[in-house]
């Protein structure tokens, strides 16, 4: 499940295809392009690749095993064992040994710098680095490696303290007890040839059961994926309902606000219309009309509309000072 970092909705659109909005609506974080680190630009996704001897110079753990997450949906997905891949603002790059999802998506670890975000600065799981779409988040800027807890799942959620980021030392190699038991003298032939068969024998009975066990958890894992995918289907389809109603409605209210607009603009218009043939004795109640439409229709008249009322209303003020004075000129 990945989060949308600026409406906090859990989403892993790319577990079915696809890339959510950016955080704050931009084309989301490039890698090593914006932020303050002084690590080099690079490529969106991806991080620099490290030069040899980097990881054990720089006290980096070349490996990571991440446990516990209380998440059902994103414990599976961030949960297992990591690698050091490259680097970005300065900082190590993880990616996890297992893919996820339908797609085969990676599960990056990594370190961001944005200086236009402060509040998006920190370390990240996510499908790739700088990416929209987030697991975990961690607001230590300081820390040079992977925070071991303190992470926050999904990103704007309270700590989840089960989460632990720990080194791994590296597969292979005798264990200390094998180098202890491989001590002794050497074994005479015959021995050796009884021991080297019965150690066949339990290998091979080891090597099925872990055969079996082993599909026993891809298919738990692909039935675990299917679901995520069919709710994360169902999350999309949600939100797209509600971004469509939300568009409808916002239609809606600019067509009825243009209707009620045009209907104080006609009203107002036929008052103007009679004050422009006022008279001496007309005047007065039509001025007190234009009063009460303006005072009814004032939620709903524009500005121009306002700036014509009192233009007609001095012109008619004017004529009708003309017509007085005409007439008493006419009397005397």
């Amino acid at each position: 499940v990945c989060s949308f970092r600026s409406h906090s909705i859990a989403l892993l659109p790319a577990m079915g295809g696809g890339r959510g909005a950016p955080r704050g609506g931009g084309g989301g974080r490039q890698g090593g392009g914006r932020g303050r680190g002084s690590g080099p630009p690079v490529e969106a996704g991806k991080g620099a690749p490290l030069p040899p001897g980097r990881a054990l110079s720089a006290g980096r753990a070349e490996f990571l095993v991440i446990s516990g997450c209380k998440d059902d949906v994103v414990g599976p997905i961030i949960r297992g064992n990591y690698t050091l891949q490259s680097e970005n603002h300065d900082r190590p790059v993880y990616r996890k040994d297992e893919k996820v999802g339908a797609k085969k998506l990676d599960v990056m670890l990594y370190f961001w710098d944005d200086r236009d975000s402060p509040d998006f600065s920190g370390w990240w799981f996510g499908p790739q680095i700088g990416g929209d779409e987030v697991w975990a988040f961690h607001p230590d800027t300081a820390a040079k490696t992977p925070p071991p807890s303190g992470w926050q799942c999904p990103f704007d959620s309270p700590v989840d303290t089960s989460i632990q980021v720990l080194p791994k030392a590296k597969s292979g190699g005798a264990s200390p007890a094998a180098k202890a038991a491989a001590a002794p003298g050497q074994l005479q032939p015959g021995a050796v040839k009884k021991t080297a068969g019965a150690a066949a024998t339990a290998s091979s009975g080891v090597t099925l059961k872990q055969d079996e066990a082993k599909r026993k958890k891809e298919q738990e894992m692909m039935k675990q994926q299917d679901e995520i995918s069919v709710k994360l289907q169902a999350e999309r389809e949600r939100i797209a309902a509600q971004k469509q109603a939300e568009i409808d409605r916002r239609k809606q209210a600019e067509i009825d606000k243009k209707r009620k607009e045009h209907h104080a603009k006609l009203m107002v218009k036929r008052v103007l219309h009679r004050l422009r043939l006022a008279k001496p004795e007309t005047i007065q109640d039509l001025t007190s009309e234009l009063d009460k439409v303006l005072a009814q229709e004032s939620a709903c008249l524009q500005r121009a509309t306002r700036q014509e009322a009192e233009t007609v209303r001095y012109q008619a003020k004017l004529r009708v000072q003309k017509i007085n004075q005409f007439l008493q000129r006419a009397e005397q």
